[in-house]
């Protein structure tokens, strides 16, 4: 029976201390930051210490960081400095300079430190372990809403990119855990299911719902092969 708990704790020690988690709403977008002696090995759970994390990546990611966000959300970015100050600025497609992050609305503020957390625990994954971070095996990213102040067709993107991700990260076990409400991104998911992106086997979902005694019931559901909800609720995502 010792050796019996002593497995579970480890089991469970390994589990939650590999889990990162991003609030629902982030840090607003400021036109100059200040230099902060911030952590850097990753994106804080507003989105605070996000332009010193960019900061910290050598050119080479930079530029691998910017290319990823504009193949997968169609715009770039672009971190300027100035002695101690840094400056966020976006380009998005079509336009023919970039644009301080604070002009750009509050749903770049807000999409942003998802976006980079994601890049780093993947596609940035690799060169970041040469560097003295933590590796990403038997990580999970748990992330609260990221559909806040996005317009819908931002919101579709990402459900896109998350699918691209999820092809990249089952290789090496990292995990996403989505609580939303939007409905752009659950079409997003199916449809990449039906592009044969991802499988269905690589998406659970799990719904909350209030019961006649105030209770909370949570009910299994998922895509089919062809990326068609399965169990779904009447009237959940009915306009």
């Amino acid at each position: 029976f010792p050796r019996i708990l002593t497995a579970a704790d480890k089991s469970f020690k390994g589990l939650f201390s590999g889990v990162r988690y991003l609030g629902p709403v982030r840090a607003s977008a400021e036109r100059f930051y200040r230099h902060q002696d911030l952590e850097i090995g990753e994106v804080d759970h507003k989105g605070e210490n996000l332009p010193m994390v960019i900061n910290s990546l050598d050119a080479r990611m930079k530029k691998n960081l910017s290319k990823w966000i504009s193949d997968n959300f169609g715009f770039e970015l672009e971190l300027e400095t100035s002695g101690l100050h840094y400056e966020l600025k976006i380009k998005e497609e079509h336009d023919a300079k970039f644009h301080n992050i604070s002009d750009m609305g509050f749903g770049y503020s807000q999409i942003l430190p998802v976006i980079v957390s994601i890049w780093l625990e993947t596609v940035g994954a690799v060169p970041r372990r040469h560097l003295g971070f933590t590796d990403a095996n038997s990580r999970t990213l748990v992330i609260e809403q990221p559909e806040l102040h996005l317009h819908p067709a931002l919101q579709y993107r990402f459900g896109l990119a998350i699918a691209k991700v999820v092809s990249l990260a089952t290789n090496f076990g990292f995990r996403i855990v989505i609580e939303t409400h939007s409905s752009q991104m659950i079409e997003a998911i199916g449809e990449s299911i039906r592009r044969g992106v991802i499988e269905d086997s690589d998406i659970s979902i799990a719904l909350f719902e209030k019961n006649k005694n105030d209770c909370t019931e949570i009910t299994m559901s998922g895509f089919d092969d062809e990326g068609y909800l399965m169990n779904w609720p009447a009237g959940f995502l009915s306009a």
